[in-house]
Order: structure tokens, then C-alpha cells, then sequence
């Protein structure tokens, strides 16, 4: 995903309506380049469906100890950590 100056965003709709602005505003404002952001219901997106999956498998094993979800996923897909070296 190639991420330039007028790049969007969409996000689950999990924000109640009366917290979006503010939510756009600190996001806007820590990461410049986003041009708009949009709130979808994640059930219309397969990307934020998958986002949803890998949030809540980490979610479960990270809060509850339920190490099953990311065992599935770890088993049927490459998990690695990337981190910046320069």
C-alpha cells in the first residue's frame, strides 16, 4: 500500500457520531498525510473485516490469555514484526 499526501482512511464505524470529529482531528493531526477519513461499517469492507480478525486475535490472547485465535492464524499465515532501522 503506497501512502502519500492525499492518502484515506477508513476505520469501523465503532465511534459514537458525537465523537468522530475529535477522533479525525487527533488522528489528522498525528498523521498529516491523511486527506479524509471515513467511518464504514466494517460488515461493507473486507479490509476492515480482516483488521477486525487480527485486532481481536491479539485482543483475546493479549487481555485474556486465549492463545487459540492467534495459534490459528500463526499456523495459516507469515506473522512477523517490522521495525525501522533507520
Amino acid at each position: 500500500m503506497k501512502i502519500t499526501r492525499n492518502t484515506e482512511l477508513r476505520v469501523d464505524m465503532l465511534l459514537p457520531v458525537n465523537e468522530r470529529e475529535h477522533f479525525n482531528s487527533v488522528i489528522q493531526d498525528k498523521i498529516p498525510y491523511i486527506k479524509s477519513i471515513y467511518h464504514s461499517y466494517s460488515e461493507n469492507w473486507k479490509k476492515i473485516q480482516i483488521a477486525d480478525i487480527l485486532a481481536g486475535s491479539y485482543f483475546q490472547f493479549l487481555e485474556r490469555g486465549k492463545k487459540e485465535y492467534i495459534k490459528l492464524l500463526n499456523e495459516n499465515y507469515e506473522v512477523f514484526e517490522y521495525k525501522n532501522t533507520n
